[in-house]
């Protein structure tokens, strides 16, 4: 019975860690893209131009390590270990920090600068992939839900490209892509919470090769 108790206390714990996290990416990137106009300025703007490049390169770092936990635990849930995605979601991380790390200086260091750019179109594609492959695997699992995860992660992809379209690139748009993504995650696990909990792969031959012993037995 106090194993039972354990483990519930220490997953309630995992699971409001994992929510905290989450939460943590919207508010913290809202707080931040705000200290200057964003329909103005690109977060890198923001951090470069008005001295608050200590704030910028500490956002990246939390956002980070934020996303990866919330995705991490996320994987778990479903005991996802595919190599590929996990080193996606570290890809995205470093190019993340690279990011914040590079001057977005263009006129000074034009150089710099598109490398910079290049980190920041890096990140959000390494991430969505990681994202992807776990939807997939998903999908597999469960047909009805992994539709629904799909469409959700396709309008999570589309509502900040067609503001990018309709209002070019700024901060706004790169707040909303966090928070698109943020909220995604959060309906992705609600989802996961319907689905059952996988039966190992050995336990189901198992119990498999025991059901057609039992069956020519009783043909015998």
């Amino acid at each position: 019975m106090n194993n039972k108790n354990n483990y519930r206390y220490k997953s309630t714990l995992k699971a409001l860690f994992a929510f905290l996290s989450i939460l943590i990416v919207p508010i913290y990137t809202i707080k931040f893209g705000t200290i200057e106009s964003p329909f103005e300025y690109t977060l890198s703007n923001i951090g470069n131009f008005f001295g608050h490049n200590t704030s910028f390169v500490l956002w990246g770092i939390v956002t980070g390590i934020c996303l990866a936990m919330y995705l991490l635990y996320t994987f778990k849930k479903l005991d996802y270990t595919n190599k590929k995605s996990r080193g996606y979601l570290i890809a995205s991380n470093v190019f993340l920090l690279l990011t914040v790390l590079t001057p977005a200086m263009k006129d000074i260091m034009p150089f710099i600068y598109f490398i910079h750019v290049v980190n920041s179109i890096l990140f959000p594609l390494f991430l969505i992939a990681s994202i992807m492959l776990f939807v997939q695997y998903f999908s597999i699992r469960n047909k009805r839900f992994g539709k629904l995860a799909y469409a959700l992660l396709l309008a999570t992809v589309a509502t900040p490209i067609l503001m990018l379209f309709f209002m070019g690139l700024n901060g706004l748009v790169e707040i909303l892509f966090f928070v698109c993504i943020s909220i995604f995650l959060l309906i992705l696990n609600i989802l996961l919470d319907f689905v059952e909990i996988r039966i190992p792969v050995s336990t189901f031959v198992k119990s498999r090769k025991n059901y057609n012993k039992k069956d020519k037995s009783r043909v015998k």
